[in-house]
């Protein structure tokens, strides 16, 4: 094997396993989130700022309700609160698509959501994502789901292998190792 294919598939192989343990993590706190959710809602903000123009102060937050996630992102003229986190609870039984302000671009009260409000010297804009938990836990879930589809399939041929039979399609090679009379697989195609 040459060289530089050992390291591009070693690459490969560390960005996969990056992936699949990213993709878990990911879909363990969606499932907490998820869990959560439905027993307290929580909104969660960071402010950073004061920067020029209109809107010197931003913020960034996260908050769920009934099943849903908001990840938000806020522009304001004053600032959002004392502390540059803060914290307070929403009713969880009203979900978040359901809670918000503005105008929500997407199918079922999901998707993109843009608020705009002035009232006296107030002025703020938010702009946000809503997706309900079912949905993260399923996209988070395909890595690992796919990465133990290829190591099930991997793992059937390397003992297939071992045995003497075709790795694609299992029948026995002892009297024919060229090729397999079964699917016509020959020995370069499987190895």
């Amino acid at each position: 094997m040459k060289p530089g294919l050992a390291i591009c598939r070693w690459t490969r192989r560390a960005v996969g396993a990056t992936a699949v343990v990213l993709s878990l993590l990911l879909l363990v706190l969606s499932l907490i989130g998820w869990n959560r959710s439905g027993h307290v809602g929580d909104v969660l903000t960071f402010q950073y700022g004061p920067e020029g123009g209109e809107f010197p102060w931003r913020g960034i937050g996260l908050a769920h309700a009934g099943g849903d996630g908001h990840l938000y992102y806020i522009r304001q003229n004053r600032p959002l609160a004392k502390e540059r986190w803060s914290y307070h609870a929403i009713p969880a039984n009203i979900p978040i698509h359901q809670n918000v302000a503005g105008k929500i671009h997407g199918p079922g009260g999901y998707g993109w959501q843009h608020w705009e409000y002035r009232a006296g010297v107030m002025a703020r804009v938010v702009d946000g994502i809503i997706v309900p938990y079912w949905l993260l836990s399923i996209v988070f879930a395909l890595v690992p789901a796919w990465w133990l589809k290829r190591w099930r399939r991997r793992r059937r041929e390397a003992q297939r292998e071992r045995k003497g039979l075709c790795p694609l399609c299992g029948y026995d090679l002892r009297a024919s190792p060229e090729r397999c009379p079964e699917c016509g697989a020959t020995a370069e195609a499987q190895t």
